[in-house]
């Protein structure tokens, strides 16, 4: 866990200043991250305090949240910026690799 939180951290601060970025937590469960720093637009502005928001976030994270449910955040990320046409859209999936039902996630 602790390289995925580094390499997380290293994204967020390689991200250009005009993005906008989301960090989708997941296991049998998923939670966004910006529901709880901006809850009302559905995703973070690159601003230095959202950064640093976003970054003491990330450190809190644990392996906690049970299995490896990757398909329903993943919906969540493709269907979320498919209303969001005016940005280019990147996905950084960071799992352990135990993947459940992985046909469906291909």
């Amino acid at each position: 866990m602790d390289m995925t939180i580094e390499a997380l951290t290293l994204f967020i601060k390689s991200l250009p200043a005009s993005s906008r970025f989301e960090i989708i937590s997941f296991g049998t469960k998923f939670q966004c991250l910006s529901e709880q720093i901006c809850p009302d637009q559905g995703y973070l502005d690159y601003t230095d305090d959202n950064v640093d928001k976003a970054i003491k976030s990330v450190r809190t994270f644990k392996a906690d949240l049970g299995g490896t449910e990757i398909y329903l955040p993943l919906n969540h990320a493709t269907k979320k910026r498919e209303d969001e046409n005016t940005f280019k859209n990147k996905i950084f999936l960071l799992t352990d690799g135990a993947v459940s039902q992985p046909d469906k996630v291909i």
